[in-house]
């Protein structure tokens, strides 16, 4: 009998994605778990890829079996229920296993596999049929990846292998390793350091004075050695050919969030009774699969309850993941929990650096972190002993990814509730309908805050027709009463968020005399003009050109700029307060995970009188000092292509409203909109959610869009538009077929193809068509069947189930 492992394949296409089997060779065995990375080879042509193991059991070893090359891994880097959750990902969102475990591993722990080949030195005779082949490796004289030979030597170099002409060499190495720091230490007894000190010669000054720093203190790292000693690298390299030091490496952690205080003592949260009887519900139900909706008004202190149950799981020895929608939310929940937990939190998210995300994935993996506070990919954090999962904002759409593989971080966690038997908790003061519709039904445990912590007032919020309100004098954005509210705040030593959710300074430049618009030659989509560049440029593909006088269609100067976005706010809002500091915070000032942490503190602390931003400064932010937000051209979103228009603007205008008044003193939000009548604007006035939900619901059960329904969203693109029409077609031929035929069990309602709102991005020509579905196994496989249809050369497809954009 032999060990058999059953592995899944990297680099191959959906067709031939299944289980695989190889025997264990002996030198091998009790070196392999399943969840650990292996080098298999592949094909007819034995090309080695990597493949995880899934499985491990004995069996017969059949003739041509073939036997796992090396073990990459020293421990497994998935467990048993993120294995399984590969294998649901795969059948969910139409990809491989292996690139769903791509999705979960960091990319710094990746492994680059090089297959070389060189002369084998023990061959004395060599068939005239390589001797092109063996000219070719002698003029190289190395080794040489087997990608890199000649196409006409390819195929020579795999039998000249066989036939031991050439030797094959296998290098796998680690897109980045661990970062190591050069220590000192000292290589003998104190007492022998202590002789050598009394014995040396005056004029061997730094000689004595590094010798002696490890007297007290035998080891130490080589910067700090040198910088206190006053010495160079050659003294250390003198005592250490003396024997009385000695140069190691040691691993070191990239930590990303130093400087971080933890508090000396943790300070006792008090909860009040509606977050009470929430805790103890939620805390009740530990142990036991389930999701839970947390949905509270916004401060109603929401971030206690989550502590309290943290509290609780961290006294079991349980880990805990936190999962916020943004980066921009991950400083100011990261620096509390630091605050109460210090070193057994870790952060993951996109703004880390490869080394960073790396070190701090090893930290959950080894248990040393227990506490993981991320974006959408924290999801597939290794927790050892799982807890709870928390999901703040659960609404956003942010937690939907839109690249492949196409997943919703709650989905990911609810399989991950499931399967560790641990509960999920949503929370939100604008939850999504689709959640509350589950919770109302009783498939989601709901708990509700209708108070504000400490019975703090909800913010007063003004609706401003612009229609009919005059404009500050020389403004051509701001209202009078938005301009007269921000006056009394700063006259009162308060703080201001402005929310504007369009950057750059105009978004249309165009030609007053001729009517053309300067647009992105890839996307088609109008260009944005930037100030500080001078340039105007795209928000899809990042084209860009300087600002042009003259119309290049017709010549003429008059160049119009319309649309206004936060680059102008924060000119004008100069102009009409010159002795203010002004924060802008979007896609532009915004560079990096550091950037964020250092602009909240910097607003937190009152190095700035007013925020300004595009939705990041929409939810989640906490200020004690904001006590006025201004929302300009509210309207915006209002009227975008997508059925969920309303509840993106409702979610919006509440959660900004929300940033008023938050610590007892009283707040003011200010809304500027030509819709004041709208029933969203009305119902976001008096931020009434169950109103909203009620009308919200109506209609989509009426027009038949989620939560009554699916949507598989299939987006076609290609170089040429033909190509991309012809695409499309077909494949809503075959779509339309199939749902009469063999697949007529499936409730289907087809939508014929269109050119969505971006017709055309990163130059490839767009087509898309909509169909309403019912997620089911039977649906996937249909979809799997299209999937395999011949379709034009150059066409690229997507099928997205539930996408939250649809341009």
């Amino acid at each position: 009998m032999s060990l058999i492992c059953r592995v899944a394949i990297d680099q191959i296409v959906r067709k031939i994605d299944k289980d695989y089997d190889y025997y264990l060779p002996d030198h091998m065995a009790g070196s392999l778990q399943p969840g650990m990375r292996v080098l298999v080879p592949f094909g007819q042509a034995n090309l080695l890829k990597k493949a995880i193991v899934l499985s491990i059991s004995e069996g017969v070893q059949k003739p041509g079996l073939k036997g796992i090359v090396r073990v990459l891994d020293q421990q497994p880097m998935l467990s048993a229920v993120h294995l399984k959750l590969a294998c649901w990902m795969a059948e969910q969102y139409f990809i491989t296993r292996y690139q769903a475990v791509h999705s979960m591993i960091p990319r710094g722990l990746d492994y680059q596999v090089n297959e070389l080949f060189a002369l084998n030195p023990d061959c004395r005779q060599c068939p005239d049929q390589y001797n092109a082949l063996v000219a070719y490796m002698q003029e190289a004289g190395k080794p040489v990846r087997r990608s890199e030979f000649p196409p006409e030597l390819k195929k020579l170099c795999l039998s000249a292998y066989r036939d031991g002409i050439l030797i094959e060499e296998i290098r796998s190495i680690r897109n980045i390793g661990d970062l190591k720091e050069k220590r000192i230490r000292l290589a003998v007894p104190v007492s022998e350091a202590e002789l050598y000190l009394s014995e040396l010669a005056p004029r061997f000054e730094k000689q004595r004075d590094l010798l002696s720093l490890f007297l007290d203190e035998p080891v130490l790292s080589a910067k700090d050695a040198l910088y206190y000693a006053g010495c160079g690298p050659s003294t250390v390299k003198t005592l250490c050919r003396k024997g009385l030091l000695e140069v190691f490496s040691e691993a070191k952690e990239r930590i990303p969030y130093r400087g971080m205080k933890r508090a000396e003592s943790r300070a006792e949260i008090h909860l009040e009774a509606e977050q009470l009887e929430a805790y103890q519900e939620i805390r009740a139900a530990a142990g036991r699969e389930g999701t839970h909706l947390l949905f509270g008004v916004t401060g109603s202190g929401k971030t206690h309850v989550f502590m309290r149950l943290i509290d609780d799981m961290e006294a079991a020895g349980k880990s805990v993941l936190m999962l916020v929608p943004e980066i921009a939310l991950t400083p100011q929940m990261l620096s509390r929990f630091y605050l109460r937990y210090g070193d057994c939190v870790c952060v993951l998210h996109s703004g880390l650096s490869i080394g960073e995300k790396a070190d701090e994935w090893k930290k959950i993996q080894t248990g040393r972190a227990k506490i993981i506070v991320g974006t959408r990919s924290a999801v597939f954090a290794p927790m050892l002993r799982p807890g709870l999962i928390i999901m703040d904002e659960e609404h956003e759409a942010s937690y939907k990814s839109e690249t492949s593989p196409r997943f919703h971080a709650r989905d990911i966690a609810r399989f991950l509730s499931h399967h560790w038997q641990i509960p999920l908790l949503l929370a939100s003061a604008t939850p999504s309908v689709e959640s509350y519709f589950q919770a109302e039904r009783g498939r989601y445990f709901l708990h509700t805050l209708t108070q504000r912590y400490h019975k703090a007032a909800l913010p007063e919020v003004r609706l401003i027709d612009m229609k009919q309100e005059p404009l500050a004098e020389g403004s051509k954005i701001f209202s009078e009463e938005l301009q007269r509210a921000l006056s009394q705040t700063f006259q009162n030593s308060e703080q201001a968020i402005l929310f504007l959710n369009r950057r750059g300074m105009h978004s249309v430049v165009g030609c007053a005399s001729c009517g053309a618009v300067a647009k992105c030659p890839s996307c088609g989509i109008a260009l944005t003009y930037h100030k500080p560049n001078d340039r105007l440029m795209c928000h899809y593909c990042g084209y860009s050109i300087k600002r042009f006088a003259k119309c290049p269609e017709c010549g003429s100067v008059h160049i119009k700029m319309l649309g206004l976005g936060t680059q102008y706010v924060e000119q004008e809002l100069q102009t009409l307060f010159p002795e203010i500091r002004i924060l802008r915070m979007d896609m532009d000032t915004v560079d990096s995970y550091l950037s964020y942490g250092e602009m909240l503190s910097s607003f937190r602390e009152g190095g700035y009188h007013v925020m300004l931003g595009t939705q990041m400064v929409a939810k989640g932010l906490d200020f004690p000092e904001v006590t006025l937000v201004g929302v300009l051209q509210a309207d915006m979103s209002l009227y975008a292509d997508d059925f969920r228009a309303n509840e993106r603007t409702f979610n919006l205008l509440t959660q900004v409203c929300g940033r008023s008044g938050r610590s007892g003193k009283a707040g003011k939000a200010v809304i500027q909109t030509y819709c004041p009548d709208h029933p969203v604007i009305a119902l976001s006035k008096e931020q009434d959610y169950h109103q909203f939900y009620r009308q919200e619901i109506a209609f989509r059960k009426l027009a038949g869009y989620p939560p009554f329904c699916d949507i598989l969203l299939i987006c076609a693109e290609a170089y040429t538009q033909r190509t991309a029409m012809e695409g499309i077609t077909k494949i809503y031929r075959f779509f339309q077929e199939k749902s009469t035929a063999e697949y007529g069990d499936i409730p289907l309602r087809l939508l014929s193809p269109v050119v969505p709102h971006v017709g055309m991005l990163r130059g490839r020509y767009r087509m898309q068509m909509l169909i309403k579905c019912k997620n089911s196994s039977r649906l996937r496989q249909l979809i799997r069947a299209g999937m395999e249809q011949e379709l034009p050369g150059g066409l690229q497809v997507t099928y997205n189930i539930n996408p939250i954009q649809y341009f």
